[in-house]
């Protein structure tokens, strides 16, 4: 990757995966606590007040990344790991059974391996790396980027409302039933849609690594 995509993808992903949910969890906090809204804004809201409340959503939402590791653990291992690792299963559907053949053709030329179904974890996380690698190097990896920044807002939307979730009845008991509205309304679609993002993901990783010919060209 060179250096001018690699800052215009970190640009990207610090605006749209970091800061958005920690500005979700910001104003949550705001609404819990309100005399914090001091410390953030007043009647007239100024440029410096803003760029404060970036920060503190930016610092957030950086924290919010250790929650969304965990929750990203735990939804993917309700469906046998990664959607790049369902290829791993002859049954998988996240692809074509011609397009997991010739995929399967591709891996065992460069790996010593007699089949998919005989690769564990670590080899298989390698070889995806290294598919992302060339499919970088053919300049394709646009759509790939895409839907993993989207990827990575849900996750942290996801991981914001359940924080809240976990602090409403925590705060205020007796409003426990707004901890049921942010889960059934914030958490849940927010965990749906990171779940068909990563697949889209998966599949349009695989399936662009397929297309190139082995000198790193779309065919």
């Amino acid at each position: 990757m060179s250096e001018k995509n690699s800052q215009s993808q970190f640009n990207a992903y610090e605006y749209i995966g970091v800061i958005a949910p920690g500005a979700v969890l910001s104003l949550g906090v705001i609404l819990l606590w309100p005399e914090t809204k001091e410390i953030f804004f007043n009647s007239n809201v100024s440029v410096g007040e803003l760029g404060l409340f970036l920060i503190i959503a930016y610092v957030g939402g950086h924290l919010l990344q250790s929650v969304g590791n965990a929750v990203e653990k735990a939804l993917w291992r309700c469906f046998g790991g990664m959607p790049t690792d369902w290829v791993l299963d002859e049954k998988q559907t996240l692809i074509s059974p011609q397009q997991r053949a010739k995929l399967q053709s591709i891996v065992q030329q460069g790996q010593n391996t007699p089949n998919l179904e005989s690769m564990n974890a670590r080899q298989w996380y390698s070889v995806v790396r290294e598919m992302y690698i060339d499919i970088e190097k053919a300049g394709r990896t646009t759509r790939i980027d895409s839907f993993n920044r989207t990827y990575g807002l849900l996750r942290g939307i996801a991981s914001a409302f359940l924080v809240l979730g976990i602090i409403i009845p925590i705060h205020t008991p007796s409003h426990w039933e707004a901890a049921l509205w942010v889960f059934g309304l914030g958490f849940i679609p927010a965990l749906f849609r990171m779940f068909r993002f990563g697949r889209s993901y998966g599949r349009e990783l695989l399936i662009e690594y397929i297309r190139l010919d082995r000198n790193g060209n779309a065919s």
